[in-house]
């Protein structure tokens, strides 16, 4: 994620432009975004009845895996939104550029 960042610093005056550029749901390539979140965070509640054995408070598992879910849907955002910028706005669509 700070790779990506400091890679779109340098073009961060042009991202005004980029977000109005950009609807802010492509349809066509939304299934394949969810399918690739969810498959991201499915090892999260696969581990889950192990892990809540063992916790000191297993009160507290619903809590911990939110916040897990939240933290990694926000590095997926981040890293998302700054390689569309960096490659389809800034670059035009080639990665080779």
């Amino acid at each position: 994620v700070l790779l990506l960042l400091a890679s779109a610093a340098p073009h961060a005056h042009e991202f005004p432009a980029y977000l109005s550029a950009q609807p802010i749901i492509r349809w066509s390539t939304f299934p394949v975004a969810m399918g690739l979140a969810v498959f991201c965070n499915e090892g999260m509640v696969v581990l889950s009845p192990s892990v809540v054995t063992v916790m000191r408070r297993p009160r507290g598992f619903a809590s911990s895996i939110f916040a897990s879910v939240t933290y990694f849907t926000v590095n997926y955002m981040a890293v998302a939104v700054c390689g569309d910028f960096l490659y389809s706005y800034v670059a035009g669509g080639s990665v080779d550029q």
